[in-house]
């Protein structure tokens, strides 16, 4: 009989403001799914972008999951410090790297140009995905002759990824089995159950480098999750688009993807999601209210059919147990539909 897969997860968050709520549902879930497989959990820091990322949301993140009762296996991994891995991976991804020069201006007013069309995954039912989808990016920069990127040479440029389908002026450098790769993914989802996202629908070729030289978020999460074996990925399903990039980079890398669970958002009571702007539900704001995580623990429980007195993550964790359940109940979530609103004070 084959052996069990051993299930390696991650938390993930980025300091860059304290953790709200909707980031406590998120992480509890991943952490539960993990422990009731007996797998491995790794902590990483998403502090790539330095501007942004500050120590103290670093120290309010370990409080809160202390606070909580979320723990993890081995050391906290800080992408700050992982430049040179991301350095390795964009030579090794060479072939398919180009220059673009667009700045943010240039690329508001392609998005509104007339012939510009909204991807089809960016319908009214699915507004909360997420934000950074934007518009199909053109591939404006990406024909560019020799002479052409030497006249821009002195601009700054970020470094996207180009997506399938790929030109007949890219045939000699495109390896053979990636050349008529289709731009059609497809994968099941833990919660959403059987997904078909097309990379054109989630903007096209996409950046892997900022053009102020911050590390992009799809290349740092895809490198780390493979270089840590992580196979199972627990987030919200405002990030969906980004799965098949993540996807793609795992294809061309000739690696394994992870399982992935899109689980649906808290809104607040205006129907928006969760975000670090709301202050009153952030962890912070609620460590200072209440005693202790049971009035927030027990919240979230009732989202997974669970009506008991809970006082820390790992008294949930023995109740599904103890249930019966050796692997988290993703089924349970269908009935929340994509989002919910929280009226939790």
């Amino acid at each position: 009989m084959e052996d069990a897969k051993h299930i390696i997860g991650r938390l993930a968050p980025s300091p860059t403001g304290y953790l709200h709520l909707g980031n406590a549902w998120s992480f509890l879930l991943a952490w539960l799914s993990v422990r009731l497989q007996g797998g491995t959990l790794y902590l990483r820091m998403e502090d790539i972008d330095p501007a942004r990322s500050k120590p103290e949301y670093t120290d309010g993140i370990l409080e809160d999951f202390a606070w909580l009762g979320i723990d993890f296996d081995g050391d906290i991994i800080y992408q700050s410090k992982r430049s040179d891995i991301y350095e390795e991976y964009i030579n090794r991804l060479s072939a398919f790297i180009y220059p673009c020069y667009c700045t943010r201006k240039e690329l508001r007013e392609m998005a509104g140009a007339p012939q510009s069309t909204t991807p089809k995954i960016m319908t009214p039912a699915n507004r909360l995905i997420m934000p950074d989808t934007g518009a199909i990016y053109r591939r404006s920069c990406r024909f560019l002759t020799e002479e052409q990127r030497a006249q821009k040479q002195n601009q700054n440029a970020c470094l996207r990824l180009a997506c399938p389908p790929f030109d007949e002026r890219e045939q000699e450098k495109i390896p053979a089995e990636i050349f008529n790769l289709s731009p059609d993914f497809f994968f099941d989802d833990l919660v959403l159950g059987r997904q078909h996202i097309n990379l054109n629908d989630c903007g096209g070729d996409f950046a892997l480098r900022r053009s102020d030289k911050v590390w992009a978020y799809q290349l740092a999460v895809s490198i780390d999750d493979m270089l840590t074996g992580v196979n199972e990925v627990v987030r919200g399903n405002d990030i969906l688009t980004s799965t098949p990039r993540q996807l793609y980079l795992f294809r061309l890398l000739g690696k394994t993807a992870p399982a992935y669970a899109h689980i649906p958002l808290l809104l607040d009571n205006a129907g928006e999601r969760l975000a670090k702007r709301h202050a009153s539900l952030s962890l912070k704001a609620l460590r200072g209210k209440y005693k202790s995580p049971a009035p927030v623990l027990q919240y979230l429980a009732e989202f997974i059919n669970i009506r008991e007195d809970i006082s820390s993550a790992k008294e949930l964790l023995t109740i599904l147990q103890n249930s019966g359940h050796s692997s988290f109940p993703w089924h349970v979530l269908t009935k929340l539909g994509s989002a919910v609103r929280t009226d939790f004070q």
